[in-house]
């Protein structure tokens, strides 16, 4: 198989598989924070974040083969894709470490902070990776002439306008477009509800009611001998193991 066939592969697995998929575990994540379930929105926060990587490095034809959960380790394989001059602004990295480290917690295996806050963080973070979310580098026919699209794409990322009015920034058959064209869906509503990112009109404020936070720690740090006696019958994350050990 040449390489222009298997891209063409690669582009349909990275839209329907994991941008696709990921656009609903976004929503998803929104709904659980709307409802004050955090930390199963922070779960599915990662989800959504993990899924969007993944495909940007598909759409780029790089193996996603060896990669786990872990944001950090699929955020620097795509910010070492030169082409595609990918960045973010620090407060979005910041955001993804959070989630790297907190959204992981669904077992409760250390201890946990979760904020209603993070919505918003979300909502700029997914906008910010979402934009590089599909096959930058394809080509038209202008006068006879083969017009590479890179640039163009490129230049259309970083144009200020979106940055001001980011809701006007829509990817072509995308699924989040789709369900806000449907004034009738469900899901738009959990979609556009508080989000200044994404909608049919400008929001320059958002007012999220009841923000709640939850902190706590599991019971084997409350009193580590638990962790001894029951590492036999439930499995730990290395960093957990890891822990324990340097306090033995």
């Amino acid at each position: 198989m040449n390489k222009f066939d298997l891209q063409i592969k690669l582009n349909s697995i990275a839209t329907d598989c994991f941008r696709n998929i990921a656009d609903y575990d976004y929503i998803s994540a929104r709904t659980l924070y709307r409802n004050d379930l955090i930390q199963q929105a922070y779960w599915y926060s990662l989800q959504a974040i993990e899924k969007y990587l993944k495909a940007i490095l598909l759409f780029n034809g790089i193996s996603i083969l060896k990669l786990s959960h872990d944001l950090i380790i699929a955020l620097k394989l795509v910010q070492n894709i030169k082409e595609i001059e990918f960045t973010l602004p620090a407060d979005v990295i910041l955001f993804i470490e959070n989630i790297n480290n907190e959204g992981a917690n669904r077992y409760l295996e250390y201890p946990y902070g979760f904020e209603k806050i993070s919505l918003i963080k979300l909502d700029k973070t997914i906008w910010h990776i979402r934009k590089y979310c599909f096959y930058l580098k394809g080509n038209v026919k202008l006068k006879n002439k083969n017009v590479e699209l890179l640039r163009f794409n490129l230049n259309d990322i970083k144009n200020k306008k979106y940055i001001e009015k980011p809701f006007k920034y829509k990817i072509f058959n995308g699924e989040l477009e789709k369900i806000l064209e449907d004034k009738k869906s469900i899901k738009r509503n959990q979609l556009i509800w508080n989000n200044r990112y994404y909608g049919l009109k400008e929001k320059n404020k958002v007012f999220i009611k009841h923000l709640t936070a939850t902190y706590g720690t599991p019971p084997h740090f409350l009193d580590e001998s638990i962790f001894e006696d029951i590492k036999a019958f439930v499995k730990f994350s290395p960093e957990v193991v890891k822990y324990f050990k340097k306090k033995v």
